[in-house]
């Protein structure tokens, strides 16, 4: 534990600037379907080209597929998913790196075949459009670098053309953006090419180190822990290897900053006023806080004030989007200098146990320019305010909020997969600014952490579904289902009025907290740590066992035999003990496959199947002595998570004075023991569920939905709600379709959904086909990301087969009848489940 532990917090710190921008995956995907599709809008492809394009794709994915199946698969196989980075012996990393430069050679040669066969299809005139696009590519494969990991540097990942709006440009601006984008996007192309250069350059030797560092970490175990003195050599060597590496590669990035900033003026310079602030917004993405003024705008508008009044506001407004401008410019470069400093932090080893500290270090560029954004944008909201009677800001911007506010830039937070510890502090990336994210979780039910942040702060209710369920279950009158509603009315009261009271108590806290992070001085990434760490314990449920047994006693009342609403009372003990446990101990599912077999509740299962009443009563008997069993183990399981959250909260700590971060080696013994004995319980549990759903489906007439309803419960991060579905549902149901529209309609979904589920029992059988057991926990990391690494390839293949369908499906309705679906638009990307490096 102590080797996994020293090697991934030595990457994982210094790490966190590439892995917000997506660095550190091994290869480059294929190209999609949407984002060619997309791309292609330049040389405006005809219908009958379209359809060839996409024919020359569907080759290029199965050429993809076999490079994959063959090749790649061999080098994540012989490496354990992680390239040169898992290795022990300095030769084999060198030879691996190699390997990868192949790799990445020929994945770049099936591009250029896809290339080449669209130019054959395309007309003269397409030709420069066509070598954009291509040029393009080439950036998002050089972007994809492994070395990114353990290389922390601040790559610009910077597409000035995605953040521009055309269809709102005349002519005479879109020919100057075009020849202001044409030379930026080949000097881009021209500078990224020199950093993959350098970073090759000096990829194999830092390989060669960590692989050194990893062989000497093979003798530590519990019984032989390392010194203090084998730690500090240990940080000390990776960091001098790494800072050599920087100083060949870092002036390559600094070129690429520059250039960066020199191309947001630029497009600055030929963009007119009114488009200005919004394009560089969404160019600079997460590094700019969300403005309120053209909500503002809106809201004045929408108060019948004269016109004198409104040229005013515009004026205002114009005002402030000329100073806004260069603000979000320096937003930019204030977040490259923050990442600079970053890089400084020292790890060292102290104490006689060998604890890892480190220093937390203020973004104080950041937070003088957002200062200055804060003050400006405060005038011009109260400038406008001013203007406006009997109104005051928040009712202003309220007055003027819409849902697709233009000033409001994207603040997705993808899934920061960590052991101990990392801020997601990218320059480009899509997380938050100079936030600490301690032990995130990569649970397999809730894919985006901040899902379950949300679910620590509530205690969970009794829904109306379920309560529908026990009526028809316990087949109650019409006088017993109204003392059910009622008892039902009561728990919820009581349950909200608790949960009301105690969020307010953690609001409370948090707004503590937020008081000194948003103080500044040294102390402030310290406060930030305080602010993680109580965002990241749940809320109490004391009381709440007493209100639910009040409820199910109740229930049991109105049963014609008490012993009927029993496995509804475990089915509700069942889901608190799943639910339960904090945000740290949640990160447990980072290190194994995303697996929920032993979370399915076989009675929501048998619930959410179409059953009639024989059946009901044969599958109910089925699972009837699983019940006690299964809530007991699953209790036991909540209070070892409850025993690893207290450890992981030893384990990891901020130091009170000095804003430094501190892990307890001795704590993280204790952590591997307690992770080992959860998995252990689990996987028997997990077994014991799926015995028990074959059984389902040899008992019933429709095994099919049995089996399907339990992918979905026990792998939702695959088997996920089909959004296509609702796609074909939608066409379905536009009216004046001929007999021929509604048969290829029909035709089209049934092989859909058939295509949909084979990739998703594939990508399931990726997980529940790896009986191998690993040696030890190292090999059990490296197995699982190779396992998550098989699945995302089905769901890829899953989502394009469905895409290149929806093209079809589109093209089956005239254009008023596309109009009325809304146009069907593409379903958003899934999120993958290996790890992005």
């Amino acid at each position: 534990m102590q080797a996994v532990l020293i090697s991934l917090t030595l990457i994982l710190l210094t790490a966190s600037t590439s892995l917000a921008q997506g660095l550190g995956r091994l290869f480059p995907e294929p190209i999609t379907w949407p984002t060619l599709r997309e791309r292609l809008d330049v040389v405006a492809p005809s219908d009958a080209q379209l359809v060839q394009i996409a024919e020359e794709h569907d080759r290029y994915l199965q050429a993809f597929e076999i490079l994959s199946d063959g090749r790649i698969a061999t080098y994540l196989d012989e490496s354990g998913g992680f390239g040169a980075l898992s290795q022990s012996d300095p030769e084999v990393a060198e030879r691996f790196v190699a390997q990868a430069g192949g790799i990445r050679r020929e994945i770049a040669a099936l591009d250029d075949v896809l290339f080449s066969a669209v130019g054959q299809m395309l007309g003269d005139t397409q030709q420069s459009g066509l070598e954009r696009i291509q040029q393009r590519r080439t950036r998002d494969r050089m972007m994809i670098r492994s070395a990114g990991l353990i290389i922390p540097v601040s790559v610009p990942r910077m597409e000035l053309r995605d953040a521009i709006e055309w269809s709102n440009l005349d002519e005479p601006s879109r020919t100057a953006v075009e020849f202001m984008l044409t030379d930026w996007e080949n000097a881009r192309t021209d500078l990224l090419r020199r950093w993959v250069q350098a970073s090759d350059r000096t990829e194999s030797e830092l390989m060669k180190v960590v692989a050194e560092l990893n062989d000497r970490q093979q003798n530590f175990s519990v019984e032989s822990p390392p010194t203090q003195d084998e730690i500090a050599a240990l940080i000390s060597t990776f960091q001098n290897a790494q800072q050599n590496a920087l100083e060949e590669i870092q002036p390559r990035v600094d070129a690429l900053q520059r250039q960066s900033v020199k191309g947001m003026n630029a497009l600055a310079d030929v963009l007119p006023q009114e488009s200005r602030l919004k394009t560089l917004m969404k160019v600079a993405r997460s590094a700019v806080p969300p403005s309120a003024v053209a909500a503002a705008v809106r809201g004045a508008n929408r108060q019948n004030l004269d016109d004198m009044t409104l040229m005013e506001i515009r004026t205002i407004e114009e005002a402030w989007e000329s100073d806004a401008t260069p603000l979000v410019i320096d937003f930019v470069e204030a977040q490259w200098k923050d990442d600079a400093a970053t890089r400084e932090v020292r790890m060292s080893a102290e104490g006689e146990d060998g604890n890892l500290t480190f220093d937390l270090p203020d973004r104080n560029y950041s937070r003088e320019v957002r200062e200055q954004w804060k003050a400006r944008h405060d005038q011009a909201i109260d400038a406008i305010a001013s203007l406006v009677p009997d109104m005051d800001v928040d009712q202003l911007v309220q007055a003027g909020s819409n849902k697709e506010d233009a000033q409001t830039p994207s603040q997705n937070i993808e899934t920061n997969t960590t052991v101990i510890v990392t801020s997601s502090s990218g320059s480009d990336g899509e997380g938050t600014e100079g936030t600490v994210i301690v032990g995130t979780s990569v649970s397999s039910d809730e894919g985006n952490p901040m899902d379950r942040l949300s679910v620590l702060k509530t205690i969970p209710a009794i829904t109306h579904g379920t309560v529908e369920a026990i009526e028809r279950d316990l087949k109650l009158n019409d006088s017993q289902r109204a003392t059910l509603e009622t008892l039902h009315a009561t728990h919820e009261s009581s349950r909200l009025a608790m949960e009301t009271e105690r969020a307010a108590e953690r609001q409370e806290w948090e707004a503590e907290a937020q008081a000194k992070m948003e103080s500044g001085g040294e102390q402030n990434q310290t406060s930030m740590m305080e602010m993680a760490m109580i965002m990241m314990t749940p809320i109490s449920r004391e009381g709440l066992e007493e209100l639910d047994d009040a409820f199910y006693d109740g229930v049991e009342s109105l049963a014609s035999d008490p012993a009927l609403a029993r496995p509804w009372r475990l089915s509700r003990m069942r889901r608190l003990a799943v639910d339960g446990g904090g945000m740290m101990s949640a990160s447990i599912d980072m290190m194994g496959v995303p697996d929920d077999r032993w979370k399915v509740d076989l009675l929501e299962l048998i619930q959410s199947i179409d059953l009639d009443e024989d059946e009901y009563a044969i599958a109910r008997e089925t699972i009837a002595e699983w019940h006690e069993s299964a809530t007991a183990a699953l209790i036991a399981l909540r209070d070892q998570r409850d025993a690893l959250e207290s450890s992981m909260q030893e384990m990891v700590s901020a130091a009170q004075n000095g804003g430094s971060m501190n892990i307890d080696m001795e704590a993280a013994m204790k952590v591997q023991q307690l992770q080992q004995e959860l998995q252990s319980d689990r996987s028997e549990l997990s077994a014991i569920n799926a015995e028990l759903v074959s059984e389902l489906e040899s008992a019933l007439r429709h095994p099919v939905q049995v089996r399907r309803a339990w992918m979905q419960m026990a792998f939702p991060g695959l088997a996920t709600k089909d959004p296509f579905l609702e796609r074909f549902a939608r066409a379905s149901n536009v009216p004046d379709l001929s007999d021929e529209q509604r048969l290829a309609i029909a035709t089209l979904r049934a092989e859909h959904e058939d295509a949909w589920w084979t990739e998703t029992s594939e990508a399931v059988s990726a997980i529940t086909s790896n009986t191998e057991v690993p040696a030890n926990d190292q090999e059990a990391f490296f197995q699982a990301q190779r396992v998550r690494q098989k699945a995302d390839r089905h769901t890829f293949a899953r989502r394009e087969a469905g895409l290149k369908r929806l093209e079809q499906l589109r093209n089956v309705l005239n254009e008023q009848q596309l109009a009325r679906t809304k146009g069907l638009p593409d379903p958003p990307e899934q999120t993958r489940v290996a790890f992005p490096f």
